[in-house]
């Protein structure tokens, strides 16, 4: 099965009542703000840019998730979130080692351990309490490599933030290494908390943590990303960017800084939250309503109980990913915000509801 790209013929369904709920993307509605900016095509804006990135813009992200403490030579910007998790894992993973994934798993994890030679083995995202089987798997398996991935795709259940100490408590206390994958903080939230678990950490070698301005700015066009971590680390992952490109666009990154560092871009963060809060919230109460098995939400995203990856809702079927591309056959996943025809739906949902 192909976890990276999806048969054109499943794209968009071509029946007018099946809704495409695939695409975890933030689609904001027709006639919202616009973060429209006016570039000046200069000389720079069209030249190779430094590998790192663009310097200000590293500062700003750090500004923004609250790690101040950390310098630009910490953190350098890459071709989305995706790009920064694989030179992550390529920094991690060595042929033989364990690595301890969430599950259900975004797909990219597993397909890197094999490629790079590593075991997968697995603690269950399920439910707000999984943290203590999180900790328990990193005390009793001894992984080698350990992936944070919080808010999760596809659940949306967060690590509570009461965990974090203990968590770098027993990560110190042995010869773990951490990936934090964070794409999906700051959207239910301002929180980032996890990026804190570079901070506590006394060897800022054995923790990447991974970011993104693409969910939380409805701008996953941009493919605007950040790898935090050490000097050294961040070095060594330069080496790999050198092998596939030479540096990221200067007009996207000029784009980044203008969402990351002006008032319409903060305005938007705040449009994105509210329209994805009540966008889930909706459908959630519409799924119950027409009596499916919701386990768990957030951020983008609702996880549902069902083999068909597909649910009727009102005049409409949903279609959704299928969790057997998750590793976890028997449910699915909807997307409450990447498609307006969804919206619809749900308008009509509220309206009804209270009539």
């Amino acid at each position: 099965m192909n976890y990276f790209f999806k048969d054109p013929e499943n794209i968009e369904p071509s029946n007018r009542d099946h809704i495409d709920c695939t695409m975890g993307e933030v689609v904001l509605p027709s006639g919202s703000m616009s973060f429209a900016y006016e570039l000046e095509i200069t000389e720079r804006l069209v030249k190779y840019s430094s590998p790192w990135g663009d310097q200000e813009l590293r500062q700003m992200f750090l500004t923004h998730v609250g790690a101040c403490e950390l310098t630009e030579s910490n953190v350098f910007v890459t071709m989305g979130g995706k790009e920064a998790l694989w030179f992550a894992f390529q920094l991690f993973v060595k042929p033989g080692d364990t690595v301890l994934l969430p599950i259900p798993y975004w797909p990219p994890y597993m397909h890197w351990v094999n490629l790079l030679g590593g075991k997968a083995i697995f603690y269950e995202v399920k439910g707000p309490n999984h943290t203590s089987q999180l900790l328990d798997s990193i005390c009793n398996k001894q992984p080698d490599v350990v992936v944070l991935n919080s808010p999760h795709n596809p659940t949306g259940i967060s690590i509570e933030k009461s965990v974090t100490v203990e968590l770098v408590n027993l990560i110190e206390n042995s010869a773990t290494r951490i990936i934090v994958d964070q794409v999906y903080a700051g959207i239910d939230s301002q929180d980032y908390f996890l990026t804190s678990l570079l901070l506590m950490m006394s060897d800022w070698q054995r923790v990447c943590v991974v970011d993104s301005v693409s969910k939380r700015f409805a701008a996953a066009g941009l493919r605007v990303g950040f790898l935090i971590s050490s000097q050294e680390n961040i070095s060594k992952a330069l080496k790999f960017r050198a092998l596939s490109s030479s540096c990221l666009p200067p007009i996207t990154q000029c784009l980044a800084k203008h969402l990351l560092g002006n008032q319409s871009g903060l305005e938007r963060l705040h449009q994105v939250r509210d329209f994805v809060g009540e966008s889930r919230h909706s459908l959630v109460d519409a799924l119950i309503n027409a009596g499916a098995e919701v386990i768990s939400s957030g951020t983008l995203y609702v996880w549902l109980r069902g083999t068909m990856h597909s649910i009727k809702l009102r005049e409409n079927i949903l279609i959704g990913e299928p969790g057997d591309r998750y590793g976890l056959p028997g449910h699915f996943r909807l997307c409450a915000t990447g498609n307006p025809r969804l919206q619809t739906v749900l308008h009509a949902h509220r309206s009804s509801s209270e009539s």
